[in-house]
């Protein structure tokens, strides 16, 4: 039974012992932009392209981001340890989802920052229908965040923020509605990332 989770929760996201390990999975999808409605008429439904992208610190101090900006995707079995699936431009298909196997995270991540922003079609997360964000771990119920009212409009929502606590993590629901791109959501964050332009 999926967990409907909101602003300002903090959960402990371990992984339950007696569970084999498996792999974290935050997934993200949508529908396509809402119609405009025009006159007495409503006009087609455009496309609109969200991505969900990740920040991570690994123990030793290195940061980076995997996103679809930049074709960073990113690698399960070897640096940087997490892997985002594809680039769903439109939300007509099966969203995106980054993924990292669980003891791997938890031995080599200090903290993740899960992040969505609209690419293009779009000036608001809240334009799109149905936008959710699940989290998922091992043992545990699906963590969903539904991406609609005031705390999605804007362009980016830092969504939640992933602490190693030893054995797992805490997972901070920030859900925090970012007027910027990734910068302002990594300077809210405090990540120190070195960014630069990137395109599709």
């Amino acid at each position: 039974m999926a967990i409907d989770m909101f602003k300002g929760q903090t959960v402990n996201l371990s992984k339950p012992k007696n569970v084999p390990d498996g792999d974290i999975t935050i997934h993200t999808v949508w529908d396509r932009k809402k119609p405009e409605r025009r006159g007495l008429f409503r006009s087609q439904k455009q496309e609109l392209d969200v991505d969900l992208a990740v920040l991570y610190e690994l123990k030793d101090g290195t940061v980076g981001v995997v996103q679809a900006l930049g074709e960073l995707f990113g690698s399960l079995d070897a640096f940087p340890w997490i892997m985002l699936n594809r680039d769903d431009r439109t939300g007509a298909t099966t969203g995106e989802t980054l993924r990292t196997h669980y003891s791997i995270a938890v031995e080599k991540f200090k903290r993740l920052g899960v992040l969505v922003y609209v690419y293009d079609g779009a000036s608001t997360l809240s334009e799109a229908e149905n936008a959710v964000t699940t989290i998922r771990v091992p043992g545990l119920n699906p963590y969903v965040i539904r991406h609609e009212g005031d705390a999605h409009s804007s362009k980016s929502c830092a969504v939640a923020l992933f602490t190693n606590n030893g054995t797992g993590f805490n997972v901070r629901m920030d859900v925090q509605p970012i007027n910027g791109d990734q910068r302002q959501v990594d300077a809210y964050w405090g990540w120190g990332i070195n960014w630069s332009y990137g395109s599709k």
